[in-house]
């Protein structure tokens, strides 16, 4: 937070300078430049001393293309993510999308494994939807047994585990809905 507050102090600092020195620059320019040739060059000066600064499209400014009615998803074998050796087996549905701040997830976990997963940043929330087999879950401390046709929402902020506590294979939807930072 403090290197946020000092780079923004330092911004402004430069900005005041830059300003200070344009009424100077200004008066010596008019004598072989109109003023409106003037503004125009100021203009084009911003405009790339912002797109150096800062290349990146502005927050909240979407240019997407039109989208159709629906999308239909499929497993993509070859996206497949495992994780414990193997025993977890996770589909990315619908990968992370910026524009709408989620991802959705197919997980098979194999019998009895165990997946311990680290808290994310703040503010992450994770859906749990079990569409086959029980699934142990441990949240903070706190155990919840989930059961086919059951789901769960929680704050993903802190340490969670998943454990399929059953001699079968247990299929989960994972939605996971990040905030605007």
């Amino acid at each position: 937070m403090g290197n946020r507050r000092s780079a923004g102090h330092l911004a402004a600092l430069f900005t005041i300078i830059i300003w200070g020195t344009t009424f100077i620059s200004t008066k010596v320019l008019l004598v072989d430049f109109r003023p409106v040739e003037i503004l125009f060059f100021r203009f084009v000066m911003g405009f790339v001393a912002l797109l150096l600064a800062c290349p990146h499209r502005m927050k909240g400014v979407r240019c997407r293309q039109p989208e159709t009615e629906y999308t239909v998803a499929g497993l993509p074998e070859k996206e497949m993510i495992t994780e414990e050796d193997g025993g977890i087996r996770a589909y990315p549905l619908f990968p992370f999308d910026p524009s709408r701040n989620l991802e959705v997830f197919y997980i098979e976990f194999d019998a009895k494994v165990t997946h311990y997963s680290l808290p994310h940043v703040a503010g992450v929330e994770e859906y749990i939807l079990p569409v086959q087999g029980n699934l142990k879950m441990v949240i903070g401390g706190n155990e919840v047994f989930l059961q086919e046709r059951q789901s769960i929402r929680f704050g993903a902020d802190i340490s969670h585990k998943y454990h399929n506590v059953s001699d079968e294979v247990c299929n989960v939807y994972n939605v996971i809905f990040y905030p605007d930072n």
